[in-house]
């Protein structure tokens, strides 16, 4: 109870009491404040399937099961076996010259995955603000939920880079690519689950050397074959093809 002067007057109690009691809601409202920032900012855990910091498309176009990754805990290293070839690409989702990458090549690097002869890794980054973030988190939910089916919504979603798509439009892109039409799917868009995730795995891919490039990722789209950098034009199939043929194990 708060103290109040002696001999104060009525008016002088009032206002007294008024005083208090709007520093203590002012306080309150601090503090609300102050544990809302603490949720949003907060490290959360990863979706499933994304151990590497990305999803892993192999033979079948299958998607590499991995486990979710613990807030805090570093992305796994993980290679393909022995005469495939790895391919790490990362990307915004935003990104226009990403989504050229993928006109140009994205087919071939479909056809070889499906066939084994590469394993493709994807890492979706949200270097390009909310809606970049907004798609990274959509993708990686797709990844946690329905892993198969983000092959083709990578595609889907690298085919959008031009424009914004809002919850419910990731969402039906997500199902007309072949994730199921289920609540778990919408909420998991809508509420922006793995928001966190997104911006914890661009921060460390513009911070932190990639394995096999020697330094952070500085531009999107960069394009790793067996650790090393594609440094070609992005929308030149054949620049592309020539230098992934390098990499290819001869055909049986």
């Amino acid at each position: 109870m708060p103290v109040e002067p002696s001999g104060a007057s009525a008016p002088e109690r009032i206002r007294s009491r008024r005083i208090v009691g709007g520093a203590g809601a002012a306080l309150l409202v601090v503090v609300a404040v102050a544990i809302l920032v603490a949720a949003m900012t907060a490290p959360a855990d990863g979706p499933r399937n994304m151990g590497a910091d990305g999803i892993r498309i192999g033979a079948g176009l299958n998607a590499v099961p991995t486990k979710a990754l613990a807030a805090g805990e570093p992305a796994m290293q993980l290679t393909a076996d022995d005469g495939v070839a790895d391919v790490r690409v990362y990307i915004d989702y935003r990104c226009v010259h990403c989504a050229e990458f993928d006109d140009a090549n994205g087919t071939l690097l479909a056809e070889l995955a499906d066939e084994g002869a590469i394993v493709l890794e994807i890492h979706p980054l949200g270097w390009l603000g909310a809606d970049s973030v907004a798609a990274g988190n959509a993708a990686a939910c797709v990844a946690d939920l329905a892993p198969n089916a983000y092959l083709a919504y990578h595609r889907d979603l690298l085919e959008h880079a031009d424009r914004r798509l809002d919850a419910d439009q990731l969402t039906a892109l997500a199902t007309e690519s072949g994730a199921p039409a289920t609540a778990q799917v919408a909420a998991c868009i809508g509420d922006g689950e793995f928001d966190h995730w997104v911006r914890d795995t661009t921060r460390r891919a513009r911070t932190q050397p990639i394995d096999g490039l020697g330094s952070p990722v500085l531009a999107a789209p960069t394009v790793l074959i067996d650790g090393e950098q594609y440094t070609g034009p992005v929308d030149d199939p054949e620049a592309f093809a020539e230098a992934l043929g390098e990499h290819l194990a001869p055909a049986a």
